[in-house]
């Protein structure tokens, strides 16, 4: 083992461990590079190999990457959204075109474990901070949401054709829909574990067409768009979910749409305006604080952004709301934890992830409808 290498591994979080991951490349192509990198390069790489076993795993798979984790000057700063997407819509594109679906998916997906591996890269050689990683967590859930959007969208219609509703005019039109990320995919606060929550609207009820139809006719019509639309949220999460053999995307969670589990996938702009006028609970208003428009088309994302803007900030708030809220802060209070882990559990302990993301939200729900300065999705900010 050379020098820097023998150095760095000393001073790791797991010196066994990183010894392992490091000796296991071997005589591979990778190894040549190995034994000529720098004191900061063999730095990243212990703690790359000590941290994560599976990031380690991953790399013995692609060894071609290791130049990417390496790239001590590359690692310094963030990725941009920007030059991220650049890179997709190179090849993304190219294959949308050829309508070459499975390739696409591949390329998407081994993208996805790639940038994790630089991400977790920076991360654990301590070159990231706190709010660039989930920043960069979360631009690379965007990006891959968006593409399988784009890519699903595009083999449904395929299949039956475009979506369109009528205008005041009684001139069919093409219907549009978008993707809304919650929690903490949609305040730009993804950690490496999380699912992605996310609700669907579309914009008009209709029906699809395989070609664009004539002034108030309906010959050659087939699925309503409700129908279309469900088939496509139902694409979307099994090409997000599939375990593939380039690895999976993420975990998708729909369960904080309207009715949970029992309403539908899709929704309408006027079904969304409705449930939240006449049903819309103290719950869904705090959830909302963080709806951000993550896929499809952004003018409807903004449209329905205004819908839900007075529901979500209201100027004034009722004795019922109040009443509300403190049922919901008594509910975590009283969560129930295994033995010794209610001081310790990050996520729902005192003091944890849960309860500072509560306090934050209903503090918004509160004053931000009188103080715009407090309308935003991400926690730190809003603190």
């Amino acid at each position: 083992m050379v020098p820097v290498w023998r150095q760095s591994i000393k001073k790791c979080a797991d010196p066994p461990r990183a010894r392992h991951h490091l000796q296991q490349f071997g005589t591979s192509p990778a190894a040549t590079m190995l034994a000529g990198a720098s004191i900061e390069q063999a730095r990243i790489g212990s703690a790359l190999f000590s941290g994560s076993a599976v990031l380690a795993d991953l790399l013995l798979a692609h060894p071609d990457w290791l130049s990417l984790v390496l790239d001590a000057g590359a690692l310094q700063h963030p990725r941009r959204e920007q030059g991220l997407r650049r890179e997709v819509e190179s090849w993304l594109g190219p294959l949308l075109k050829a309508a070459e679906y499975g390739g696409a998916f591949a390329r998407l997906r081994e993208f996805k474990q790639r940038e994790m591996l630089r991400i977790a890269a920076r991360d654990l050689a301590r070159l990231s901070t706190v709010s660039e990683l989930t920043q960069e967590l979360s631009s690379v859930a965007d990006i891959c949401l968006s593409a399988v959007w784009r890519l699903c969208s595009q083999r449904l219609e395929g299949s039956f054709g475009r979506p369109y509703h009528l205008n005041a005019d009684e001139c069919w039109e093409p219907a549009s829909c978008c993707v809304f990320g919650l929690g903490k995919l949609g305040g730009g606060e993804l950690n490496y574990s999380s699912d992605v929550d996310i609700i669907v609207v579309y914009s008009e009820e209709g029906h699809t067409f395989k070609t664009p139809p004539a002034k108030g006719g309906t010959t050659g019509r087939r699925l309503t768009n409700h129908d279309f639309f469900t088939r496509l949220v139902k694409d979307l999460i099994a090409e997000v979910t599939r375990q593939a053999p380039e690895g999976v995307l993420y975990r998708v969670d729909l369960r904080l749409r309207p009715e949970g589990d029992a309403g539908p996938l899709a929704r309408s702009l006027a079904g969304y305006e409705n449930y939240y006028a006449q049903w819309g609970q103290t719950w869904e208003r705090m959830m909302l604080i963080k709806a951000r428009c993550v896929a499809g088309d952004e003018m409807l994302g903004h449209e329905f952004a205004e819908m839900i803007q007075s529901f979500r900030f209201p100027r004034s708030i009722n004795a019922r709301v109040l009443n509300e809220v403190a049922s919901m802060k008594d509910r975590i209070e009283n969560e129930n934890l295994r033995s010794g882990e209610l001081d310790r559990n990050v996520k729902l302990g005192h003091g944890g992830i849960r309860e500072v993301e509560f306090i934050v939200q209903s503090q918004q729900l509160l004053h931000a409808g009188k103080n715009p300065f407090l309308q935003g999705a991400q926690t730190l900010p809003a603190l």
